[in-house]
């Protein structure tokens, strides 16, 4: 069965973890790599909806729309920041 997850800094995505969505907190610093390596194990899992803030998603949009080429059924939809 596929999950949901939810990327963005903890303070923006705690409350989602209540929902039961699997939350994935990342530093929103201007070094993406770790955004863009828990995007990529994400996406390459079992996950078929990814929420991604848009403060972050701004930041790593290249390869979030990679991952949407190569599968366009599953959703990488932004959500917007809390803080």
């Amino acid at each position: 069965m596929y999950k949901i997850a939810v990327l963005g800094d903890k303070d923006s995505i705690y409350g989602f973890a209540a929902l039961g969505l699997d939350i994935c907190p990342v530093s929103l610093s201007d070094d993406t790599s770790e955004a863009v390596k828990k995007l990529r194990e994400l996406a390459e899992g079992n996950y078929a909806v990814i929420y991604i803030i848009e403060s972050l998603a701004e930041k790593i949009k290249n390869e979030i729309n990679s991952y949407r080429q190569l599968s366009p059924s599953r959703g990488h939809p932004e959500i917007p920041d809390w803080v």
